[in-house]
């Protein structure tokens, strides 16, 4: 679903002198080979993909590489019918899509090394350069999560969207205090837009597109999730931020990959500093001994990026009733939904209608293993 303030695709006209622009541009890029560079080299060349149609209809010599193929099968009958077929496959996904050169584009991710020519956006991609990413393990500590979600939720409130994966721990934790804020936040796929990955978290990526911020892929509809696909994903999360922040990462953590590309970039990266034994922290004070900075508080983030901050508003009023009950119950290191039903003595739909309320009210969060915890 589309957020509020969102631009569905450009829709051709059922009459139309030729095709739109989102034709032309997913024709190009259904060629085989035509990746980054190639359009890089043709926005340089023509300014645009309209231009880059006329001269190939006209007949005029094309100077780009490969460009005998890329000539042959522009207008073929099988790249036409490929990218009307992608095209409406965006639609029902119900996509924007944000092609390189185009000014809705990031200006950020535009600015990296061979950005992804093609975004595929559902809800709404804010396009401030006031944006920050936030990963780490899947599998994190209490204190992990907890770092996460009072980080994102602080940077939120103060108007910084948080990038992040989507995935399970701290990527979650951080896309809830963003939301728990009022605040924006962008998940990026390592998949195709038109599938959620993981599936559980559908209810979470509902909630950012219709809370003002965007589920992103740049790979087409279709694109099942798979490992080999993530370290492009990474990539774009780095781009999209003008700073990386991981909270927690082990030695083999894909947010390791998201620091590396940002240093590439030459953007900051900080890491949260964590206990030396043990693998939970290995990844992250790894990053600290080439070239990451250390973060022990927020603030540190926003001063290198000139941020004031601001204290979030969310969740400040003490819940009453049920949820006052159960808030009452949960502390800071999590406790299991069986034994907070067994001390409530309540039947399992009002505990999870309760717990429920007190996440969309950003005062708990769900860890791993059916445990909840306090956010503050």
């Amino acid at each position: 679903m589309i957020g509020a303030g969102a631009r569905p695709a450009q829709i051709c006209p059922m009459v139309s002198p030729g095709p739109c622009t989102e034709e032309l541009w997913l024709r190009l890029l259904s060629i085989h080979g035509v990746g980054p560079a190639t359009v890089s080299e043709l926005l340089g060349r023509y300014s645009g993909i309209e231009k880059f149609a006329r001269a190939v209809a006209e007949g005029h010599r094309i100077s780009l590489r490969q460009a005998d193929l890329i000539v042959q099968q522009f207008s073929s009958p099988a790249i036409t019918r490929l990218a009307n077929k992608r095209l409406a496959a965006y639609r029902r996904a119900g996509c924007e899509l944000l092609f390189l050169g185009d000014e809705r584009y990031p200006h950020l991710l535009a600015g990296i090394t061979n950005p992804p020519p093609l975004l595929g956006v559902r809800g709404t991609l804010p396009l401030s350069d006031c944006a920050v990413a936030m990963v780490g393990s899947r599998k994190p500590s209490n204190l992990g999560i907890t770092v996460a979600r009072e980080w994102s939720e602080l940077l939120a409130a103060s108007g910084v969207t948080i990038v992040s994966g989507l995935a399970h721990g701290i990527d979650r934790a951080c896309h809830e205090g963003a939301l728990a804020a009022g605040g924006a936040t962008v998940a990026v796929l390592g998949c195709g837009p038109d599938t959620l990955y993981p599936p559980e978290h559908a209810g979470l990526a509902e909630r950012i597109t219709s809370s003002g911020g965007a589920i992103v892929s740049q790979f087409w509809p279709g694109t099942a999730p798979g490992r080999g696909l993530f370290p492009a994903r990474n990539r774009v999360i780095a781009g999209l931020a003008a700073a990386v922040v991981v909270v927690e990462a082990g030695p083999k953590s894909g947010s390791l990959y998201t620091a590396r590309y940002a240093m590439r970039e030459d953007r900051p990266v900080f890491a949260v500093p964590g206990p030396v034994r043990g693998q939970q922290n290995k990844g992250s004070n790894g990053l600290l001994l080439n070239g990451a900075t250390s973060a022990n508080e927020v603030s540190q983030v926003t001063e290198v990026l000139d941020i004031d901050v601001r204290a979030p508003v969310a969740g400040l009023v003490s819940p009453a009733g049920d949820d006052g009950m159960m808030f009452d119950r949960i502390d800071l290191q999590g406790r299991h939904v069986d034994d907070l039903t067994r001390e409530l003595d309540w039947v399992p739909s009002r505990v999870l209608r309760s717990l429920l309320a007190l996440q969309l009210r950003g005062m708990i969060l769900q860890l791993p293993g059916n445990r909840f915890a306090r956010t503050r």
